[in-house]
């Protein structure tokens, strides 16, 4: 088989693990997840208004009403949206790294890992938009845009604040690569790490609109706007009692949130079930990012990395959905894995990593991840086994032929 049509190959068994995976969880947008396509800014400045108000400015101008249906459709082009980054970010890690078996079977562990399966039972929500932000966010830094890169972080947090700990830390990751390049290219004087950082400077500017976002609920009259958002919701019948719930979430600060929910924390952190599902993913994805770069274990970029890996797990501080915050440490792994791709030269693989992805892709297709709402996934043992067969048989093959090959043919 050519070069070529071996990596359309590659690419295409990407895409059908992905639909798969996709297929595993996905449902109508919930009435949580409709309720905040209402939320918009018109009882003033608010968490989360962002996307309900450009709903909202479009309904009046196309002169529709916000229905279940259009909520769907609105979705459907959200969860479009990030796909397309996620396939994106897939192709460009493919390419950069020559289509190699490691990262061949690194992509393929993701497009099966629980976060795939978790965000698409999370269709309607806001954290498909958060992620698709983050990675064009990062895209812009790659190119240059660093304006481009804050307004499109400044825009997520307005999503949803939880970009703060989702995104922010990778977009800052990737600031600081980026810079390290610039010190390394640049032998002028002492002074080249200052202007190597300099230019960086647009990116603190999300740190400031989430430092806004956090005080300004302690600025409002929260009866008064919990009894407003309270009444907009409740003129949408399919709403029901979510509305109340938004409300109150919506007029309660971070701090509030923290002081009554930090003492849950560890018991969040450690739930068995979810480790075991997420787990496996996060540390092989990880592992591969420290053997792909050549990265020691206990070195300063691999603390950073697992620093930022781990981010999204304080939201257990305030939230209580673990299985969902859980996955979110995969999706900080890939997306750092890849940011590695795009920013340091390639190493040698470490021939355990291939056999350990073979063992978590198997985990990944079989096992189980627990929903939200008492829902379960789709498709029996025997049903995945077929549907999965593409990328199992081509995992199996990849694993034969590293341990058939001698240690000078194994290039790839």
């Amino acid at each position: 088989m050519s070069v070529s049509r071996r990596r359309a190959l590659v690419f295409m068994l990407t895409l059908w693990t992905l639909g798969i995976t996709v297929a595993r969880a996905i449902r109508l947008p919930n009435d949580f997840a409709e309720a905040h396509w209402l939320l918009d800014y018109r009882f003033g400045f608010i968490k989360r208004g962002l996307v309900g108000s450009v709903a909202s400015v479009v309904a009046h101008v196309a002169r529709f009403p916000m229905t279940p249906r259009v909520i769907l459709v609105s979705s459907a082009l959200v969860f479009s949206l990030f796909l397309a980054t996620l396939c994106v970010v897939t192709l460009r890690m493919l390419r950069r790294r020559t289509f190699d078996p490691d990262t061949t079977l690194t992509v393929l562990v993701f497009a099966s890992s629980p976060f795939v399966v978790m965000s698409a039972h999370l269709f309607g929500y806001l954290d498909a938009l958060i992620y698709a932000l983050c990675i064009l966010s990062i895209l812009c830094i790659f190119r240059g845009r660093l304006w481009m890169a804050t307004a499109l972080s400044i825009g997520a947090l307005l999503v949803h604040e939880s970009y703060i700990l989702l995104g922010y830390p990778l977009v800052l990751l990737t600031a600081m690569l980026m810079c390290s390049q610039d010190r390394s290219g640049d032998q002028s004087s002492e002074s080249a790490p200052w202007r190597a950082w300099i230019r960086f400077w647009p990116l603190g500017l999300p740190l400031v609109a989430f430092l806004l976002l956090t005080i300004t609920p302690v600025l409002r009259d929260e009866h008064l706007l919990r009894t407003q958002l309270t009444d907009r919701l409740s003129h949408y019948k399919f709403i029901g009692i979510e509305g109340y719930e938004i409300s109150a979430w919506e007029t309660s600060g971070i701090l509030e949130k923290l002081r009554q929910q930090i003492v849950y924390l560890p018991l969040m952190l450690v739930k068995m079930d979810v480790l075991i599902s997420v787990a496996p993913s996060a540390i092989l994805i990880f592992l591969y990012t420290l053997s792909a770069f050549g990265i020691r274990l206990f070195s300063r970029l691999a603390i950073t990395i697992a620093l930022v890996v781990h981010c999204p797990l304080i939201i257990h501080a305030v939230a209580w959905d673990s299985e969902r915050i859980a996955s979110y440490v995969v999706a900080s792994a890939f997306i750092s894995a890849w940011v590695l791709c795009e920013t340091r030269a390639r190493r040698c693989s470490d021939p355990v990593l291939l056999p350990l992805a073979v063992g978590v892709l198997l985990l990944n297709v079989f096992g189980r991840l627990s929903l939200m709402d008492g829902e379960v996934e789709r498709f029996t043992v025997v049903q995945r086994a077929l549907l999965y067969a593409p990328p199992l048989l081509y995992a199996a093959l990849l694993l034969f032929r590293r341990y058939r090959a001698s240690p000078e043919v194994d290039s790839r």
